[in-house]
């Protein structure tokens, strides 16, 4: 009976452990790290794929309206040129909701936001050999302490399962 007990609090104080460290919401500024990639291209890139990835800093996001932040860091590669934050990309953000990169360096592409909801994002480009659209996908990066929560969670788990 007591075993059963014991075996019900660790199930229960690991679970509500794992699920505190997973959720926990910082109230400072964080860093926001996303990889994406360019593809789906049509025109004369069809078939091609362009990755990229940028962090930023959400401490100046209030929430309403359209908002536009810069990015801490960038890196993009586009028909054998290289972009950086010094090329001045910025987070589209509506209501708070994150829309994509809003970034036209010149007049050959541009990454397009979503208007509504961040699947709606898109490169369109207009080159000497032809020109097109392509779908862009974004991709969170977990931070390193929400991974590290989750697996100190499953290892108790582990081991409280393999004691008892």
């Amino acid at each position: 009976m007591i075993n059963s007990i014991f075996k019900s609090f660790v199930v229960t104080s690991s679970t509500v452990l794992s699920l505190t460290v997973i959720n926990l919401n910082s109230v400072d500024a964080a860093s926001i790290f996303y990889d994406f990639e360019v593809n789906n291209l049509d025109g004369s890139l069809a078939g091609q794929t362009f990755p990229g990835a940028f962090s930023f800093e959400d401490s100046s996001l209030i929430g309403i309206g359209e908002e536009f932040l810069p990015v801490s860091d960038f890196s993009f590669t586009f028909e054998g040129i290289d972009y950086t934050e010094a090329d001045l990309p910025e987070v589209a953000f509506f209501d708070g909701d994150f829309l994509g990169l809003s970034f036209a360096p010149n007049s050959s592409f541009s990454l397009v936001p979503g208007f509504f909801d961040v699947s709606e994002a898109f490169l369109a480009y207009d080159l000497d050999s032809g020109s097109g659209t392509g779908d862009i996908n974004y991709h969170l990066v977990p931070e390193p302490l929400t991974i590290l929560g989750a697996i100190v969670a499953v290892s108790f788990g582990h081991f409280f399962k393999r004691s008892f």
